[in-house]
Formats: C-alpha cells, sequence, structure tokens
C-alpha cells in the first residue's frame, strides 16, 4: 500500500484522542494508520525498518495488515462490520488508527470522530483506536482493539468482564489453541467473581465457546489449527444488542446516546447475563457442564 505524507504539524482530529502531528497516513482496507518520526509519538529506531523498501514501515505495515485481515475473517463469517452496523452506518465511513506512545498496548473508541479538510483529502467521519508505538513481536492486539470496535457496532453495553473477555477470546481467531480455560462457574459466588473481573473472564468464554461449539470447530482459512465459538459468539452479539434497547427502554436511555457510565454500569449484567442465557439456550448443548451454568445465569441474582 501506498503510503501518503501529510504537512508536518497537522492536525488529524481524532475527537476522543487529540493526536497531533502525525505526518505519515497508511490506507489498508477501512483503515487508516497514522504515525510519525517526530516528537514524544515517534516510532522507535527499531520499528521504522522497511525491510521491502516500499516507504511503510514494517511495523505499520504489521498492525495494518492485522487489522485488514480481522476485519475481512469476521466479515466471512457474517458478522457485521462496525461501519455497517446500525448504529454507524452512514455515520462512520473510516476506521482511524493512531499509532502513539502508550502504557498500555491499545484502546478503542465508542465515538465518531468529526471529518476535516486537510491538504490531502476531504476526510469522513470515522471511528477511532490507538495502538502502541511498540507492541511485542506477534501481537495480537489489532486484532483485540478491533474487536471492540465491533462490539460496540452491535451494543451499547460495555461491562468489561464481557468486552475483554470477548476481546480476549478473538484472538484465537488468530493463533493456535483455543485459549487458557477452566470450568465454567457453577455457584452465584463464582458468578459474581467473574462479574467483578476483566481480562481474566477470557478461561470462562474460551471455556464456554469451545463446549458449545466443539462439534462446528474449523480451520482457520490460513492456518492449519481449529477457531471455535464463532457462531456462537455472534449469536451473542445480535442478542446483546436486543437486550440494550430492552435496557434503553426500561431505564428511559436514549438509543445509542449512553452515559459512559451507564454503558459499563452493573445494571447492565442482569441484560448481559439474558441474553447470554437467550443465546446458550438456542444451542440445545447437551453438555451438562453447560446445562448448570445455564441454569445458574437464568437464575442469578
Amino acid at each position: 500500500m501506498k503510503a501518503y505524507k501529510l504537512p508536518l504539524l497537522l492536525f488529524i482530529l481524532l475527537s476522543s484522542l487529540h493526536a497531533k502531528g502525525f505526518e505519515n497516513v497508511y490506507k489498508i482496507g477501512d483503515f487508516k494508520i497514522f504515525y510519525t518520526f517526530n516528537g514524544k509519538n515517534k516510532l522507535p529506531i527499531k520499528n521504522q525498518v522497511d525491510n521491502n523498501h516500499n516507504f511503510v514501515p514494517d511495523y505499520i505495515e504489521y498492525i495494518g495488515n492485522q487489522l485488514n485481515e480481522s476485519s475481512k475473517l469476521f466479515s466471512s463469517l457474517n458478522y457485521i462490520s462496525p461501519l455497517e452496523s446500525e448504529r454507524y452506518k452512514n455515520r462512520a465511513y473510516f476506521i482511524n488508527v493512531s499509532i502513539v506512545k502508550l502504557k498500555n498496548n491499545g484502546s478503542a473508541y465508542d465515538g465518531i470522530n468529526k471529518a476535516k479538510k486537510n491538504n490531502i483529502e476531504k476526510s469522513k467521519p470515522a471511528l477511532a483506536m490507538k495502538i502502541s508505538n511498540k507492541l511485542s513481536k506477534n501481537s495480537l492486539t489489532p486484532i483485540h482493539e478491533y474487536f471492540h470496535l465491533l462490539q460496540n457496532g452491535y451494543t451499547m453495553f460495555k461491562n468489561r468482564w464481557y468486552t475483554e473477555g470477548t476481546a480476549r477470546w478473538s484472538e484465537t481467531m488468530l493463533r493456535d489453541g483455543i485459549g487458557k480455560s477452566k470450568l465454567l462457574p457453577q455457584t452465584n459466588r463464582e458468578l459474581r467473581t467473574i462479574l467483578s473481573q476483566t481480562y481474566k473472564t477470557s478461561t470462562m468464554w474460551n471455556r464456554l465457546t469451545y463446549l458449545i461449539d466443539e462439534n462446528d470447530c474449523h480451520p482457520n482459512r490460513q492456518n492449519n489449527y481449529r477457531i471455535c465459538g464463532t457462531t456462537f459468539m455472534k449469536n451473542f452479539l445480535e442478542n446483546l444488542m436486543k437486550y440494550d434497547k430492552l435496557a434503553s427502554k426500561e431505564m428511559h436511555y436514549k438509543i445509542y446516546d449512553w452515559k459512559e457510565a451507564d454503558q459499563k454500569s452493573s445494571k447492565n449484567n442482569k441484560y448481559i447475563l439474558m441474553a447470554l442465557a437467550n443465546t446458550v439456550e438456542k444451542t440445545k448443548t447437551n453438555n451438562n457442564e453447560v446445562k448448570s451454568f445455564l441454569k445458574l445465569i437464568k437464575n442469578f441474582n
């Protein structure tokens, strides 16, 4: 892909990122990846390497390729792209990715950044994420952050036991194995622990998707390993989309206009669990561990 040069000090307006000083943009698929060789967000020297001499650092191409591959993979499995979702369709047209200095690996945002005219083109409204300028080798942060945007396209719920756990699950799409897992919660106490966690809940999601989809696992289209739970997760996201509309009605929120605190409120847990129970129930699974888990979440209080 061609790298476009932007004038130094030109602002790329990202409403929630306020990212400044990007003089380079790499375009691939639905993504515009902004990066710089100057200032506090400059790429480390080791990530400026351009082995194929196409004037785009290999590090930037790695991030772009993983994001684009993730987008195509989920599309092939009939997930709704964030840009085609009910929430964002005809409101956002690209996904802007800022490569910056971060303490963590990345962040995704649910707002839409405004259009802005610059010296290259008339930009259109876009979704946004930012990714660290120094990820570890073979990091799966790009697909993790893309899955957050995908989640945002489906639902307003942002409770982290669900968002981070399932985003960790999404990483299994691009790596071998189903990820770490442990027995599903079987008591109210165990379930409450899950509801208080973030990334650690991936052990539950990995276990659940495997047990439910173990007869429906299929090969990754480019690798010789299986990916499990894709059908279940798509159905779950579709159910979340229905239940957040119910939550909007019952809690008197405007659809797609929830406050951040409301999106993360513990009040959402009952709706997320109802969506999860509905999804599990429709699989008609005969697995006893899953049946016990289903009974637990249906009667949780």
